[in-house]
């Protein structure tokens, strides 16, 4: 089962943080993996989101439910395929007007063996990935570079 913990000091403003974070149907833009993203069933503290992942021929596509509080705390949950079980929580502390702290867990089983062999060694690397490409995408859309 897969687990995995770490935190992130960001020069962003938290609330450009908190809203790329949240900002699901533009993963695709983002994130190298994430073939497809689509959010509904949005209200003021939930969404659902639909996400296809993969490279070359391998594509996973899964739902989850996402819980929010904005600049606070963002909490994925997913009982689907190609999950057992995914629990992912990410919380956001303002340590300054152009700083954030991110501190993230994630919790999951594959339903699969080889799938959860593989995750065991990828989810470190890929999630300090998926971080730096956030980051890269923050800088990118900063109002002097807009």
């Amino acid at each position: 089962m897969p687990s995995f913990t770490g935190e992130r000091i960001l020069n962003y403003p938290i609330d450009r943080v908190f809203d790329v974070a949240l900002d699901i149907e533009r993963y695709p833009d983002v994130l190298a993996y994430v073939i497809e993203a689509r959010a509904k069933d949005a209200d003021d503290q939930s969404l659902v989101a639909a996400l296809t992942v993969g490279a070359r021929n391998v594509k996973i596509a899964y739902a989850c439910k996402v819980f929010f509080e904005k600049n606070k705390s963002i909490r994925v949950i997913g009982e689907d395929k190609p999950f057992k079980h995914l629990n992912a929580h990410c919380t956001f502390t303002e340590l300054g007007p152009a700083t954030t702290k991110i501190e993230y867990e994630l919790d999951c089983e594959l339903i699969k063996p080889a799938h959860e062999m593989l995750a065991k060694l990828l989810l470190p690397f890929n999630t300090k990935l998926t971080i730096s490409a956030f980051e890269k995408h923050l800088g990118k859309n900063t109002p002097e570079n807009a």
